[in-house]
């Protein structure tokens, strides 16, 4: 059965990660996120989401890497959804979707990087404020 949720497209519109000389994977890293929304004028079923995903060193810790990336997908609801709901269904699974494709360039990017491959953790967006920032579409 297929998921409710489609995602269209993903496209990366921002990388950039500095490695840092002295810094290891296995140090803790912070993780910021930042997150826009918005459907689609025309039709509402349609969802489009950026996430911005912000990695640094804690103040006594230097992670291997730092920087930022910024996604943007398209997404389609199921049109049996029910569309009331469709802003928390893009607040939980449209975002955790496009952060498993960041998770997934961020690896692959420092596999090929001086300190070695970064797995930047695993987050849960389920508690997400309803004030996310619109986008137009």
């Amino acid at each position: 059965m297929l998921s409710q949720l489609q995602l269209k497209q993903h496209s990366f519109t921002s990388i950039h990660l500095d490695t840092n000389e002295n810094g290891s994977v296995d140090a803790p890293i912070l993780i910021s996120t930042n997150i826009e929304g918005g459907e689609d004028k025309e039709n509402p079923y349609l969802l489009s989401v950026k996430l911005t995903v912000i990695l640094e060193s804690d103040a006594e810790h230097s992670c291997a890497y730092t920087g930022k990336v910024e996604i943007i997908g398209q997404f389609e609801v199921a049109e049996n959804f029910d569309i009331t709901k469709r802003l928390d269904v893009m607040r939980v699974n449209a975002v955790s979707i496009l952060y498993g494709a960041v998770r997934e360039m961020v690896m692959t990017i420092t596999a090929r990087s001086a300190n070695g491959m970064l797995c930047i953790p695993t987050l849960s967006f389920i508690d997400l404020p309803d004030n996310i920032e619109k986008i137009e579409t």
